[in-house]
């Protein structure tokens, strides 16, 4: 299998483990944050994918958009509050019944929707998971606790609900 990294604006290949580790340090330390508090801030993602060849952008210009990836792993990090969450194979989110007051990880930047609190982990905890993920091939990091959830809405909220949540928490934010 091949591990592809979909960084923001291009794919890349893993031929080294060098590959690898600069891939996960893009994915954990350079994607841009966003802010839910500004307008218009929607910040990056990126996404990890297993497949038998490389994938590359065109495999996505035309139906039926099958490009033979067995496991697919979203990043979504925010370097600044210290929190990100982790989507394995498009329905599997993080669980954490600890909740952070407003830890601006953004979900989708292309609406932009920003994820729950329940669904964050520190990024540690984010990069461990990671890891396993590549390290088992695509296979569900045991590492941290999962929740399959179908409807994408469950996990991110768009801008004014996710700033109205957090408004009416009773823990203070993080700087």
């Amino acid at each position: 299998m091949i591990l592809t990294a979909q960084l923001p604006n291009r794919f890349e290949h893993a031929h080294t483990t060098e590959d690898v580790e600069l891939f996960i340090s893009r994915a954990l330390n350079e994607l841009a944050p966003g802010n839910p508090w500004v307008d218009m801030d929607c910040g990056e993602v990126a996404s990890f994918h297993f497949a038998p060849h490389p994938i590359t952008d065109d495999m996505f210009d035309e139906p039926p958009f099958d490009a033979g990836i067995t496991a697919t792993m979203m990043v979504m990090a925010n370097r600044n509050t210290g929190y990100g969450a982790l989507r394995w194979n498009h329905w599997n989110h993080l669980i954490n019944p600890s909740l952070p007051a407003d830890p601006r990880v953004v979900f989708d930047p292309y609406v932009p929707t920003w994820v729950r609190p329940e669904h964050v982990l520190t990024l540690d905890l984010v990069e461990q998971a990671l890891r396993e993920f590549i390290d088992n091939e695509g296979a569900q990091p045991t590492c941290v606790e999962w929740v399959r959830i179908d409807n994408p809405s469950h996990v991110g909220l768009m801008t004014d609900r996710y700033r109205a949540l957090i408004r009416g928490c009773a823990q203070p934010r993080c700087p």
